[in-house]
């Protein structure tokens, strides 16, 4: 079987194969999740790197396109994503081509870096053979608001309480409905020159929040007079056994850990049994976190999720230092 490979756009091919090797995404499609993450995201069009045969697709590896803050510059980077090969392609280096090329279009279209969060089985590739620098694990911390999650995962007939007992905060509290240059301040004063981090611009928290045609999330802020002074916005779902709440993002001043202890007491309203979240310990909000009583997942439960990337330019070279990356769960494609 002889395979061709190209770069470029989203296709009826490319969604098609998507039914067929990521099964799971299938509701997702249909509601116009690809359409959203390969056209209409801050930086316009992805590249899609594929393995065709006979016009079928055998193998895909994804990009979202973003704009990376490096201390006082920024670069455009992309974000690999949903790299799958045909079972009757493994074995032959489908794979590993793939990815070679994208990295070949990426460059070749001016992109200064690539990075994403490999699973085992790619994590050879990226790593081993394209030169990634591996930056570590998914930083999770949670925080847990009843006992029964838990209990129940090792006694069949476990006894369920409340852990939290967080009340509602008295602060000017307000919805957003959408993000705008408070957030793009908000974001400068927070992040600084201190940070490597995907640009959290207004632009790009209304594509990724607000505008996302497969999730809901609740973003609230919290004011003094004209100016936001925190923001966070939330995810809830049932997932792994459970109602499950994301701290998508939290990032503030001082007034972070009261609206972050607002969130937790909104999200134990809606039944929320524990609170996931994404935070280095170098990371600004860290110790904000820890004051709303959050807490390192223990390994038992923390999915071994790899955080890596290359620098294709020196001048994205900042990226590659572990200590000096922010994230949090914005950054992951799958919540």
């Amino acid at each position: 079987m002889e395979l061709n490979y190209k770069v470029g756009p989203l296709t009826d091919a490319i969604k098609q194969a998507y039914h067929r090797l990521l099964p799971h995404h299938e509701e997702l499609v249909a509601q116009g999740k690809l359409e959203w993450k390969y056209f209409d995201g801050p930086l316009g069009p992805a590249l899609i790197s594929t393995a065709e045969s006979d016009g079928k697709v055998l193998g895909m590896i994804g990009s979202i396109p973003l704009e990376l803050r490096l201390f006082e510059t920024t670069a455009t980077a992309i974000q690999a994503i949903d790299g799958v090969v045909d079972p009757e392609t493994r074995g032959k280096g489908c794979f590993t081509r793939m990815a070679r090329d994208l990295h070949e279009a990426a460059e070749g279209q001016g992109f200064k870096a690539i990075f994403g969060f490999p699973n085992q089985n790619a994590a050879p590739t990226w790593f081993g053979k394209l030169g990634w620098t591996r930056l570590g694990r998914a930083p999770f911390l949670f925080k847990p608001l009843r006992a029964g999650y838990f209990l129940r995962r090792f006694l069949p007939r476990s006894i369920d309480f409340p852990l939290s007992f967080a009340r509602r905060s008295k602060a000017d509290i307000r919805r957003i409905d959408r993000f705008d240059a408070r957030t793009d301040q908000l974001w400068d004063r927070f992040a600084g020159s201190r940070i490597c981090a995907v640009e959290r611009s207004h632009k790009y928290l209304n594509w990724r929040l607000l505008d996302c045609p497969s999730a809901s999330y609740d973003c609230f802020g919290l004011f003094d007079g004209g100016q936001m002074r925190s923001f966070v916005a939330t995810h809830t779902t049932n997932k792994h056994g459970g109602r499950l709440g994301y701290i998508m993002e939290a990032i503030g001043d001082g007034t972070l850990p009261e609206l972050l202890k607002d969130m937790v007491a909104r999200l134990k309203a809606d039944e929320v049994e524990a609170i996931l979240a994404w935070c280095f310990p170098s990371s600004p909000n860290h110790a904000a976190y820890r004051k709303s009583g959050f807490v390192p997942l223990p390994a038992t439960f923390a999915p071994e999720i790899n955080f890596g990337g290359r620098a294709f330019k020196r001048e994205a070279e900042p990226m590659q230092n572990a200590s000096d990356w922010y994230l949090s769960y914005l950054d992951s494609d799958s919540v």
